[in-house]
């Protein structure tokens, strides 16, 4: 027998997301791509792909040497080809923002591995990625923001992890959904994603102490008080996607627009 706050997830990790994510091509190097919506809220922008529809051999140009030196050191091909693709198709649409070339846009790792721009006319401004499954989901906005990706079949060892990263409420949330494998799992991959995104926007990862923040499984928002942080609270939203799996994004309280483009491209 599922609880009330379980029946819902499983039909919904399963719904298309395809009229919420409106199909746009990726905007020509030095054009203007709006990061985050005008409102005065400032938005998020969130930009959805599937790696293997893009050219891995245009996107290498956009690549700077340590990206080169990393893709040239990935054995696998398939593994090699979509890491060139995600990290051209990041420094694509962050150059548009910054006026600079995008081999050119100074990346780094903060000090949990959170990439970010560290100077010039972009610095301000934040984005978080995550991929899962040959999908690659960006978002894009001015203030501190995470966001996390899985696929519904993702295998878990869900009471093992729980313990590990999970409030007491949300491991009650994971006792609901009973013995069905299929909505232990949903339950599981719900709050994981919501978690992992407010981590991310953090900036800590799982170093930040996954049991000290409670998220829930969604679908509502929640605004997670973060003391200690230079966030004092955090927004974080489940989002809908056009095929099986979960995400979830992180962000200011005061945001409440997401703009979505699903980006097309044609594959080599």
């Amino acid at each position: 027998m599922h609880g009330p706050g379980v029946r819902g997830i499983v039909p919904r990790i399963v719904q298309s997301g395809a009229q919420s994510w409106p199909r746009r091509p990726l905007p020509a190097v030095g054009s203007a791509v709006p990061h985050a919506s005008p409102r005065p809220d400032g938005g998020v922008a969130l930009w959805l792909a599937q790696l293997d529809d893009f050219d891995a051999g245009a996107l290498a140009a956009h690549l700077d040497s340590a990206d080169a030196a990393r893709a040239a050191g990935i054995v696998d091909g398939a593994a090699r080809r979509r890491f060139i693709v995600s990290r051209g198709l990041l420094r694509q649409l962050l150059a548009a923002r910054s006026g600079v070339a995008p081999n050119e846009l100074p990346l780094r790792a903060g000090e949990h591995g959170k990439p970010a721009i560290s100077h010039g006319t972009a610095a301000g401004r934040h984005f978080n990625l995550s991929h899962a499954g040959g999908w690659w989901l960006l978002a894009l906005t001015d203030s501190p923001v995470g966001v996390d990706l899985e696929m519904a079949d993702r295998v878990v060892d869900a009471a093992r992890l729980a313990v590990r990263v999970f409030t007491p409420g949300e491991e009650a949330a994971l006792q609901l959904a009973g013995t069905d494998p299929a909505a232990a799992r949903a339950v599981f991959l719900d709050c994981w994603t919501r978690k992992e995104a407010l981590l991310k926007a953090l900036g800590t990862g799982f170093a930040g102490g996954a049991k000290s923040f409670h998220v829930g499984p969604g679908p509502d928002d929640t605004i997670v008080p973060t003391p200690g942080h230079a966030q004092a609270a955090l927004r974080v939203r489940s989002l809908a996607l056009p095929f099986a799996a979960h995400a979830a994004i992180a962000c200011a309280p005061a945001i409440m627009h997401y703009e979505r483009s699903w980006l097309q491209g044609a594959a080599a």
